[in-house]
């Protein structure tokens, strides 16, 4: 499952996911926006977590297989 798809069947937004995560940058929700997009891949401890939180609904190859469109 995409992170979009996840964040938005769970009604759970990027700031959210972002404290979830434990990060507290100010650019934190941004991010989690460009992960979800897929204009950014999240670093492999970030990506751990990622599925780690979701509990595996959202996979690697769901954070690295992505087609960027623009």
């Amino acid at each position: 499952m995409k992170l979009a798809n996840y964040l938005e069947a769970n009604n759970i937004s990027h700031a959210e996911f972002a404290r979830m995560l434990g990060m507290t940058s100010t650019s934190a929700a941004l991010n989690i926006s460009r992960y979800a997009r897929g204009l950014r891949r999240p670093r492999p401890a970030i990506a751990a977590k990622i599925v780690a939180i979701t509990k595996g609904r959202v996979k690697h190859k769901d954070l690295y297989d992505v087609e960027i469109c623009e």
